[in-house]
């Protein structure tokens, strides 16, 4: 009962934050102490030595993942993709992705 309402509240607040224009404001800064709170098993901050952005690309492999890889490292940025398919697949145009 207690962990559906943390999941259903945990829910709330990044539809709330999405909703706020997330990443684009401070309004959510001011909710990281509740949700730090509320739910301490997650991760809501990382310590770096250096500034860094992360990505997050969801849509999976497709046919601009070469462009994308292209983009990344033409500026030498490092990315890590979590795929949760056969990794010996390939892109639509026949390039293969992962071992990039």
């Amino acid at each position: 009962m207690l962990v559906g309402l943390r999941l259903g509240l945990l829910g709330a607040l990044l539809g709330s934050l999405l909703a706020l224009g997330f990443g684009f404001g401070r309004v959510q800064r001011s909710l990281l102490p509740w949700a730090e709170t509320w739910f301490p098993e997650a991760m809501f901050r990382v310590a770096v030595a250096e500034p860094l952005v992360v990505l997050t690309i969801d849509d999976g492999l497709s046919d601009r993942t070469p462009e994308i890889l292209d983009l990344l490292d033409r500026y030498d940025a490092k990315a890590t993709f979590l795929c949760i398919r056969d990794p010996s697949l390939t892109c639509p145009r026949g390039q293969p992705c992962c071992k990039r």
